[in-house]
């Protein structure tokens, strides 16, 4: 498994450092999913447009931090994207 997908699929689920009660925390069943999409080696851009639209239309009822973490699965993905075509 490619190094890059397995940080950012355990980052997408990772407890934030505000929580205090680290052991009753549970991600968001969306990032949960992408973490899993991450991992099964889905398409990374397809991921990617899926996050940005996910926290787009759920902008109003998804807590801060969970529609921030949805913005930077996109941009980590489009800046690992945007690096390794220059490296093709």
């Amino acid at each position: 498994m490619d190094d890059f997908r397995t940080r950012l699929a355990l980052k997408a689920v990772a407890v934030p450092d505000f929580i205090s009660d680290k052991d009753a925390y549970v991600p968001h069943p969306e990032l949960v999913a992408i973490s899993n999409a991450i991992l099964r080696g889905f398409d990374l851009e397809q991921i990617a447009d899926h996050a940005w639209r996910f926290q787009e239309q759920h902008k109003a009822e998804l807590p801060v931090h969970v529609a921030a973490r949805f913005r930077t699965i996109y941009r980590r993905i489009g800046r690992h994207l945007h690096f390794n075509s220059f490296a093709a």
